[in-house]
């Protein structure tokens, strides 16, 4: 229950971006349920890692739902009057990455206080299991080759927005091959952002008992964009500049199913965070 309902508070901050998956490096490692699924824990850890899961759940479902609701609003309201234009999905875009880097910030202080309590055999589970999931996604792409990689990230961007829109004609399916056609492939370096990204994670872990840990975990979670080289950074604004006037594009040709689709998208979204305060912010 509170995975599925967290995954419905993250996916309504993603409402305007296709692109956020180059956003945070290993988003799954600061997401405490998953930690379990790392690393076998004691006991003892198990009642914690769960009594701080159930502070997270509870400060998002008090402090970051309502902007979420006001979002929806927000964006049904000028879906309706016609003012969504590149401009007001670059703001929406820049809003929600804001908000993302607010969560990071909360879930530092509880990753703080975890994984200091990490055995060094743990440590070296959680190190290999993050690795072995770069390793395994690397090695998709590379066997898949320059043109499947451009099909499956068409099928990866069309999937995002059917999410939205509901099933895309073929014509906004043209759209979204033309920008996959044309965007930067920047994946290699996306790669080696990730791998760098492991490699100071587990770093910090081996001084987890000094106290130099805090403030490098506090980098790797609150600003992992630091490790990016400035390269990247281009190719990721790049990206997102494309993905958002493509989302424009397929607006533009919106049908009126799509139109009742995505309304009622928002609707199911607004009663699932409701739902979401309910069992957790009281």
């Amino acid at each position: 229950m509170a995975k599925r309902l967290f995954i419905v508070v993250f996916s309504c901050l993603l409402i305007a971006s296709c692109s956020q998956r180059f956003a945070i490096p290993f988003l799954d490692t600061l997401i405490l349920w998953k930690v379990e699924s790392y690393v076998d824990l004691e006991p003892s850890q198990k009642d914690t890692v769960k009594q701080e899961i159930d502070n997270f759940l509870y400060h998002l479902a008090t402090h970051d739902t309502a902007p979420l609701l006001e979002e929806i609003a927000h964006t049904r309201t000028a879906h309706s009057q016609n003012n969504i234009d590149r401009e007001w999905m670059l703001q929406q875009s820049q809003r929600i990455e804001l908000r993302l880097r607010h969560i990071r910030v909360v879930i530092f202080p509880t990753l703080n206080r975890i994984l200091p309590t990490l055995s060094d055999e743990q440590v070296e589970a959680l190190i290999a299991s993050l690795q072995e999931e770069l390793d395994e996604e690397k090695g998709e792409w590379q066997e898949r080759g320059e043109q499947e990689n451009i099909i499956e990230r068409s099928d990866r961007f069309e999937e995002a927005a059917e999410k939205f829109i509901g099933p895309l004609t073929r014509s906004q399916q043209r759209i979204v091959r033309r920008l996959m056609a044309t965007s930067p492939n920047f994946e290699e370096q996306w790669f080696r952002y990730q791998q760098d990204w492991i490699d100071a994670f587990e770093s910090a872990l081996i001084v987890r008992h000094s106290e130099d840990f805090s403030s490098q975990l506090e980098v790797l979670v609150t600003n992992p964009e630091s490790l990016q080289p400035e390269s990247l950074q281009a190719l990721v604004d790049q990206s997102r500049a494309q993905g958002i006037a493509t989302s424009m594009d397929i607006r533009t040709e919106m049908t009126e199913r799509q139109t009742s689709f995505f309304n009622r998208q928002l609707t199911k979204w607004e009663e699932q965070l409701h739902h979401f305060v309910e069992v957790y912010g009281e």
